[in-house]
Formats: structure tokens, C-alpha cells, sequence
């Protein structure tokens, strides 16, 4: 090897070593048969009944809430302040929310909850923001959610935003800085940190996906 060819290689070898890649960011099935007994449902007379089985949850209706809390995100490394939640949903009866999302901004102990199809069947947002429930706060839509039809929701948290998708169009875009969040005093807090819940209403949850985005 002349040493022109020998420089080149050294400095290939040197180039390889120093640029490593990073490894792939893992995606965790949370209703996989590796995490399917994490959930787990409050022993509370007042809530409903939920049945847990692989890549599905039935919140049955409660008087009024039903709600189911996945207990291993500790060992997801996830990170809090950047990741992703996909997930599908569906009302099976009632007319109220039917898959509301509890989740955290940043750590466990800053939580919000997506509410879908609440306050009469309708109403979509983020509670509670600023001391105020998603039916008044600035994340406030009306949705049409169809008896027994899927929909796919897709949910980020960055340091900068909170954004929501369903079924592919943006419903909700809030800063996620600059505003005091919680969650709305009740059966919901049950659900933190991360968990789903319907009011008076039978619902349907499958492919609950999790992964972080940095």
C-alpha cells in the first residue's frame, strides 16, 4: 500500500471511530404482553370497570368515571419533556369523553389530560390550563365522534409545544411554557401519570404507543 492509500485509510478508520451513531429511539407497545399487567385499575367503589387485554383496554361506564393507570413509565426512559403518545379510541355508548389521556409535561408531578367528546359529547381539550377546564380554555373544539368508529390520536410534547392530531389533522397547538398546568380535581387524578378515563360513557382503547423524541 503506497502511502497516499495508507493515509486515506487511517483517516477513514479515524472518521469511523469518532462518528458514532446513535442508537434507534425504541417505540414500547404499552398494551404488548411485556406490559399489559402495568395498567392498573383503582380499587374505588365509585369507579367503573376496566378490562385490560393484549393491545386493548374496555373502560366500562362509571358513576361517574372509569380509570386505568399504566405504572412502569420509570422504566420506559422516556423522556418526559420530548416524546410522543399514539393511540386509537372509540364510544361505544354513552356521551361523554371516552379516552381521555392523563400525561406528563416535563416530570411526573406536571400532568395534563386530553379530553375527548366531553361536556356532551363533543367538546375536545387539553385540562386543565391555567386553572380552567378544556371546555373553556384556549384548546377548546367541537368534535364529532361516531358511535363504534376508530379514531387515531396522536399527541407530542416538546420543551416548546403541546400538539394533538386526530386522525392526521392538528385540533389542538399550546405553548408548553408560560402556563400553569394541572389536572382537574377528581377521579382523574387517579390516572397520573399516565392513563385514560370515561365519564358515564363505555369506551374502547387499542395501540397505545409510546417513544421519546430526543
Amino acid at each position: 500500500m503506497n502511502r497516499r492509500k495508507f493515509s486515506a485509510a487511517i483517516g477513514s478508520l479515524a472518521l469511523t471511530k469518532c462518528s458514532k451513531v446513535p442508537p434507534p429511539v425504541a417505540t414500547h407497545s404499552l398494551l404488548s404482553a411485556k406490559w399489559q399487567s402495568r395498567w392498573k385499575v383503582p380499587v374505588i367503589p365509585e369507579v367503573g370497570r376496566a378490562e385490560v387485554k393484549e393491545n386493548s383496554i374496555r373502560l366500562e361506564s362509571g358513576a361517574p368515571m372509569t380509570v386505568v393507570r399504566f405504572d412502569a413509565l420509570d422504566e420506559l426512559g422516556v423522556n418526559l419533556a420530548h416524546y410522543e403518545v399514539n393511540f386509537e379510541a372509540r364510544r361505544i355508548e354513552g356521551n361523554d369523553f371516552f379516552a381521555a389521556l392523563t400525561f406528563p409535561i416535563g416530570s411526573k408531578d406536571r400532568c395534563l389530560s386530553f379530553i375527548n367528546g366531553g361536556w356532551g359529547g363533543g367538546t375536545t381539550g387539553l385540562s386543565n390550563i391555567d386553572h380552567t377546564p378544556a371546555s373553556d380554555n384556549l384548546t377548546a373544539s367541537l368534535q364529532r365522534y361516531v358511535l363504534g368508529q376508530w379514531y387515531g390520536f396522536n399527541l407530542m410534547v416538546t420543551p416548546e409545544e403541546i400538539l394533538v392530531r386526530m386522525d392526521g389533522r392538528s385540533i389542538i397547538r399550546t405553548a408548553a411554557q408560560g402556563q400553569h398546568f394541572g389536572l382537574r380535581p377528581g377521579d382523574i387524578e387517579l390516572c397520573a401519570p399516565f392513563g385514560f378515563a370515561s365519564y358515564e360513557t363505555v369506551g374502547e382503547v387499542r395501540s397505545v404507543m409510546i417513544k421519546s423524541l430526543s
